[in-house]
């Protein structure tokens, strides 16, 4: 018999076509429907309206489209075909199967002939025997019988896509797959950031290190695409970002190391560990090393990576840091001496009261002496400083304020902080220490009570045993004073014996920290040491002078601000002399403006303080304060005007020469509830070219509203935390 089937010779009729050639068929092509003969059965895949005219039709679905090729059989409603095959391809589901045999059942009123696999000779065979046995008659008044069993199956081979298509999707892949990449890189790279924040640092350095491989992998197949015509430009975009962030991972491992080695010196300071200092040293130096040869790398690409660094977060202060680098350096290769790995080193740690506010930070009631041995802290001496005072002989004449408004006739260690600039206080602090115990030291730390403050913040409360007493961040200034303060006089020792156990119950809560809490331990002493709640100096002058770029030691800051540029310096300076406690409940503020006329550079400087009362005894304490505006050397200051709602005085200030500026004091008082202004004014001739005014807050004091104005600026209104700066040109 002869079989036509309708359409180009193709791959997918090749196994009806070897089928139907094994059952004895003659298999020709045609191009149209049209040209079939009645005795031949017709194959096709398309609905044909006039079936009955040209003899026995099978109509074939390719089960690849089965769906969509049912959808269309409607049209067979008016001529049923002779039969329906159904060429189920690999992969197909039973539930598709189901489907289109249900479909089928409904048009036709009868299931289909058989379903097999492409290329399976046995069933493809088994179908054109029933077609070639019919007579034709019987073919087109009933469907072809089902098979009652199911075929063998036999794979079909898929075929090919089109080459065009390929050629698009690899180029998607080429393209997309460094950015999927990066995306993974980057989110690796954020979480990393948010756990080493939090103090899982384990963690965090895993992520570092996958985030560190996926960014290489990431930034070489970038490469390719960067010599792309056309956008190879914005494709070199992405890479140098790729290597910015495999270098920002590399350097957070190196960041997560050092964290692990500092932890163990404070492990070491806190429970009285042993400890290599060389070999910290070292690693510390190396790690110090890698990271600032690495920044050089971050400073050349970040500019142009703002979409990273906004990811990140934190990257303008990481780079704002790598410049402290060095100075951390020159302390770290000093570390073994400066902790006595090798000989004693003994340090004097101030503890100034700064509810008695005083030039450095508050009032030195107490000290205490620390001394390490071989590397270890070996005493913890806590002493009054009245009993230090007592052991000095002789007469030591206190600078005129301390004897005028203080009213003592001879200078003691507890005044020794009268000047602002805290190295020159601290050498005066350790000659009183000498010459009242015969102690040398080897460096000043001066802390106030934000420093407890702060640390309480992150151990919480401390219990003082013996006094039953819990110490909060919220109570602690009302209860020290309590304890210290009240009933206190010469010769007793509950000060030094409740201050001792206060240090013991601290030290014991660090060691005991874990790592979230050791992160917010290096966050609150970054802010106490940028704002003058610690302050350091050392003999050792390298060490110091690291100190000094660091802006730790509280000196005043007169350097300069460059090549053809003056530092103009101002701050103001309060000692409270009233022998209380009342700058507790004293806001203050600060205005200063600025104006260059004719070669004379003018500032007014108006400092607003503001007595809530409320402190103690009912809020009846006036604050008595000595005031001091620090000025450039050579300007002349005009007298100084006190007002408030019930007063108006003006006052010749009182001018001390210093090595690099000049101070202007006067004293000011403060009744409660009452806010007083006190305006200095002065004037300077300076040439025209770059100046920069430093505003530099006081130790001791909390932060303070500024509002600055300078030539050729806009009004710049900040808040006072440490050290301020605002450069500007005068023509």
């Amino acid at each position: 018999m002869k079989a036509v089937i309708v359409g180009q010779d193709s791959p997918f009729w090749e196994p009806m076509v070897r089928a139907l050639r094994s059952a004895k068929f003659t298999v020709e092509f045609e191009d149209t429907v049209t040209a079939v003969h009645q005795s031949a059965i017709t194959f096709v895949t398309e609905p044909v309206n006039n079936s009955k005219e040209l003899g026995q039709v099978v109509l074939v679905i390719p089960f690849v489209s089965a769906v969509e090729q049912l959808r269309k059989v409607d049209s067979f409603t008016k001529s049923t075909p002779s039969g329906v095959v159904i060429y189920r391809g690999e992969g197909t589901t039973e539930y598709l199967a189901v489907q289109c045999k249900q479909i089928i059942t409904s048009l036709f009123g009868f299931s289909p002939a058989s379903e097999f696999y492409l290329g399976a000779p046995v069933v493809s065979q088994s179908i054109t025997q029933q077609v070639k046995h019919a007579q034709p008659e019987s073919l087109k008044a009933s469907p072809i019988p089902a098979a009652k069993t199911r075929p063998r199956r036999i794979t079909l081979k898929r075929p090919r896509i089109a080459p065009l298509i390929s050629v698009v999707l690899m180029l998607i892949t080429i393209v997309s797959l460094p950015f999927v990449v990066l995306a993974v890189s980057t989110g690796f790279t954020y979480t990393s950031v948010k756990l080493a924040s939090r103090g899982d640092y384990k963690t965090s350095k895993t992520l570092m290190k996958i985030s560190s491989h996926t960014s290489s992998l990431a930034t070489s197949l970038f490469l390719p695409l960067t010599h792309v015509p056309l956008v190879g430009k914005e494709f070199s975009y992405f890479h140098d970002i790729s290597a910015l962030v495999k270098k920002t991972n590399q350097l957070g491992i190196v960041g997560v190391d050092t964290v692990k080695v500092l932890r163990s010196i404070v492990t070491s300071l806190t429970q009285y560990q042993p400890l290599s200092w060389n070999n910290v040293s070292e690693q510390l130096s190396l790690s110090l090393s890698l990271v600032y040869r690495d920044s050089a790398f971050l400073r050349a690409q970040a500019d142009s990576m703002f979409t990273y660094s906004h990811v990140l977060g934190t990257y303008s202060s990481l780079v704002d840091s790598l410049d402290d680098i060095p100075s951390f350096q020159a302390i770290v290769r000093h570390l073994p001496e400066l902790v006595g790995a090798n000989t004693k080193a003994t340090y004097l740690v101030l503890f100034q009261n700064n509810m008695e506010l005083r030039p450095t930070g508050g009032f030195i009631g107490s000290f205490a002496l620390l001394t390490f041995d071989h590397g270890k802290l070996v005493s913890r001496e806590i002493h009054d400083v009245y009993d230090a005072d007592g052991m000095i002989s002789g007469y030591v004449e206190p600078p005129e304020p301390i004897r005028k408004y203080l009213g003592e006739a001879s200078w003691h260690m507890r005044d020794a902080n009268w000047d602002p600039d805290f190295p020159t206080s601290a050498r005066r602090v350790s000659w009183f220490l000498e010459k009242a115990m015969d102690r040398k030291v080897d460096g000043v730390v001066a802390i106030d009570l934000s420093v407890l403050q702060s640390l309480l913040n992150v151990t919480g409360p401390l219990t003082i045993e013996g006094y039953n007493d819990t110490i909060t961040s919220e109570n602690m200034y009302e209860l020290i004073q309590k304890r210290v303060e009240d009933n206190f006089f010469p010769g007793t020792i509950q000060k030094k014996t409740y201050l001792a156990q206060t240090l013991e119950q601290v030290l014991g809560k660090l060691g005991e920290l874990d790592s979230s809490k050791q992160v917010m331990l290096v966050r609150e002493f970054g802010n106490l040491l940028s704002e003058g709640g610690i302050q350091l100096w050392f003999e050792n002058d390298t060490v110091e002078q690291s100190i000094k770029d660091l802006q730790w030691d509280g000196r005043v800051r007169t350097d300069g601000c460059g090549t053809n540029c003056e530092t103009i310096i101002q701050s103001i300076n309060e000692a409270n002399v009233g022998v209380n406690k009342a700058n507790v409940a004293v806001d203050r503020s600060i205005s200063s403006h600025y104006s260059y006329v004719n070669g004379i550079l003018k500032g007014e400087v108006v400092l607003t303080l503001t007595h809530k009362g409320g402190y103690r005894n009912n809020g009846n304490e006036s604050y008595k304060v000595y005031t001091r505006l620090l000025t450039p050397l050579g300007a002349e200051v005009d007298n100084v005007r006190i007002e408030s709602v019930d007063e108006f005085s003006v006052l010749s200030p009182e001018i001390k020469q210093r090595e690099a500026h000049q101070e202007a004091g006067v004293l000011v008082t403060v009744a409660p509830g009452i806010s007083s202004k006190v305006t200095f004014v002065w004037d300077k001739e300076i040439a025209a070219g770059a100046y920069q005014i430093v505003w530099q807050k006081q130790s001791g004091i909390a932060p303070v509203n500024l509002t600055l104005t300078a030539p050729g600026k806009d009004v710049y209104n900040t808040t006072l935390r440490g050290i301020e700066r605002l450069e500007f040109t005068l023509p």
